[in-house]
Order: C-alpha cells, then sequence, then structure tokens
C-alpha cells in the first residue's frame, strides 16, 4: 500500500479574557493518491478543528474533525471527529499533573504526517476497513518530575479502549526542562495489547525520541 499526501492547512490564534483564554481554530484542505490492494486512486479530503484553553484553571478542549469529500474508488469513505480533554495546572511548566483523555469516532482527523496513516491498515487485499477506525478511547495520566538542574522526568500511565481490545501502557520520559528555542525528549514505554477478536494478548516496549526547535 502506498499514500502521497500534500495538504495546505491554516490557523489563527485569539486571546479573549484579558489574556487568560485562547481560542485557535484551524482549518485543512488534502489532496492524496493512493496505491496498492487497497483503495486506489485520488482523492480530496478536508479538516477543521477549534481548541480552547484555560490558562487560569489549565483546562483545554479541542475539537477535530475530517472527512473524505470525493475518491475515484467506488464505494470508499473516510471521516472521522475527536475531542480531547486536558489539565495542566502549571501550563507555563513541564512539572507537576497533566491529564488528558481523547475520544473520537471514525477514522484519522489530525493532520500533517498522522494524516498518511495514523495507524490504520486495512483488515486484507481490497478491504476498505481499517485497522485503528472506529469509536474509541484514550486516556494518560503524567507527573513532571525535576531531574537535575536543567531536565524533567516524566512517569505516565495510559489506557487506550475500542472495538478491537485495549491498550495498557506505562513509560517515562526525559525533556528539557526550559525548552526555549529547542525541545529534545528521550522516552521508553512498555505496553500490553488485548485483542478481543483474536483473544490473545502481546507485551512489547517503545522507544522513541523527539527534537524540535
Amino acid at each position: 500500500m502506498t499514500r502521497v499526501r500534500t495538504a495546505l492547512e491554516g490557523s489563527r490564534g485569539f486571546t479573549l479574557g484579558g489574556g487568560r483564554l485562547s481560542l485557535t481554530p484551524s482549518v485543512e484542505v488534502g489532496l492524496r493518491r493512493d496505491g496498492g490492494d487497497a483503495e486506489t486512486g485520488a482523492g480530496m479530503d478536508v479538516g477543521g478543528g477549534l481548541a480552547f484553553t484555560d490558562t487560569a484553571t489549565g483546562l483545554s478542549l479541542e475539537l477535530r474533525v475530517r472527512t473524505l469529500v470525493v475518491h475515484q474508488a467506488d464505494g470508499f469513505a473516510e471521516r472521522g471527529m475527536s475531542l480531547s480533554f486536558g489539565w495542566d495546572p502549571t501550563p507555563s511548566s513541564p512539572l507537576g499533573l497533566t491529564a488528558r483523555m481523547a475520544p473520537s469516532w471514525g477514522g484519522q482527523v489530525r493532520g500533517g504526517a498522522e494524516a498518511l496513516w495514523g495507524g490504520q491498515m486495512a483488515y486484507g487485499m481490497g478491504s476498505h476497513q481499517m485497522y485503528g477506525s472506529g469509536d474509541r478511547v484514550d486516556a494518560e495520566l503524567g507527573y513532571g518530575l525535576p531531574v537535575g538542574a536543567r531536565l524533567v522526568g516524566t512517569p505516565h500511565v495510559g489506557l487506550t479502549t475500542s472495538l478491537y481490545g485495549r491498550d495498557y501502557r506505562v513509560g517515562y520520559g526525559l525533556g528539557v526542562l526550559d525548552r526555549g528555542n529547542v525541545d529534545f525528549e528521550l522516552g521508553v514505554d512498555a505496553q500490553r495489547r488485548e485483542r478481543l477478536m483474536q483473544g490473545e494478548a502481546s507485551n512489547g516496549f517503545l522507544g522513541r525520541a523527539t527534537l524540535g526547535w
């Protein structure tokens, strides 16, 4: 399976309530070309979102939607919607408690590289049904602790539930305390996946490194 996608994204932030409230609407239009043993042909998708943050309480809410407007493959449809609720009492610092819960419905709703696949793969050749699509809930809880004078370590636990099963994960991330113009993080997660349809479970480890500037 192959997919090539190009998109135009735009967003605009607004400050309300004397700087306490932040509101950011966004919109995206993407063109894609699919090939392989699943859907084939060209298509166009559109998406949009609305993010809201209250810096005084640390509460945040984000709504995102995406739909495939047209595609050359007969009978192929793809649409999704997600909500994300977050709580970070100290948003100006990576230290302290953070919590997030994100229910979603349908297919991938994120933009950028995540919109290419987003963990979705077809069941089999010629199938229009995708793994990773459908209703699901993702939740995570973490707590940032200082490591020396310049680093922050964040132990975290998470749970994902869907029609296909449950994923349990526990991990640890190490990043820069004062990010400034550079954001660097190393992390490792231990994960257990329980698949209801197959009646089996698997265990694994995931390592990751991110660098932003």
